[in-house]
């Protein structure tokens, strides 16, 4: 082949060559910009759950006393709520915790916050350190139920009554009399044991009621002691 064929050649070759490369060229171009976009997306919408703060979220605690671990016989939601000041809780937020025999254990709380959760601390410590605070699974708190003040506690019913005398000493009130439940519990261990009778009620102002008109009263001419379970 002469020299002019092969330059003739080697001319008509180049644009070819090039065109191919210049598609190759584009089309990674545009695969990098592709798969760049994909895993920026992917980035972004996995990253916002990873920077999102977790002190926005429920944060679920138990409450014990430093002493034998209960709270204290008579201790309310309200005063729980006021050793836990500046912690924006609600009614809602507290569920007590009681024993078999009704002794009062402890509360499970529902702080709004991480901030929230973290004063409920600092509250505690200042009002001299009488209760523990630490930090529970969520699972606890959605288990666990609440009286919600809809349940009275009747102290002192003598050993020999039975549901008929139950029913005549609440007679006036609107309760629901297949929830009678009895135990027996000693106060201290040098007393002797009570009769202890838990009633439910449809609602808190029907409980309320009861305890308002019955607390002190007689029953087969023993006086009761009520207290509304919270």
């Amino acid at each position: 082949m002469s020299k002019l064929a092969l330059i003739r050649n080697a001319l008509s070759s180049r644009p070819s060559h090039q065109l191919r490369s210049a598609q190759a060229g584009s089309l990674w171009a545009s695969s990098h910009r592709f798969l760049s976009t994909e895993a920026g997306t992917d980035g972004a919408s996995s990253g916002a759950p990873f920077f999102q703060s977790s002190s926005d979220g429920l944060v679920y605690g138990r409450i014990t006393g430093r002493v034998q671990n209960m709270l204290g016989k008579n201790m309310l939601k309200t005063d729980l709520i006021h050793h836990l000041e500046g912690s924006d809780l609600s009614f809602h937020d507290v569920k007590f915790d009681y024993n078999r025999v009704y002794f009062l254990t402890g509360a499970l709380v529902q702080f709004p916050s991480r901030s929230s959760f973290e004063n409920g601390h600092k509250q505690l410590r200042l009002k001299g350190g009488l209760f523990n605070l630490q930090k529970i699974d969520r699972s606890e708190w959605d288990i666990k139920s609440s009286y919600d003040g809809k349940a009275v506690l009747m102290e002192g019913i003598p050993f020999n009554a039975t549901q008929d005398d139950l029913e005549r000493f609440l007679s006036g009130c609107n309760y629901d009399s297949t929830s009678f439940q009895s135990v027996t519990r000693t106060e201290r261990s040098d007393s002797d044991p009570i009769r202890i009778v838990m009633v439910r009620f449809p609602t808190q102002l029907d409980a309320s009621h009861a305890y308002t008109s019955k607390n002190r009263s007689f029953c087969l001419n023993a006086p009761i002691n009520m207290r509304i379970l919270q």
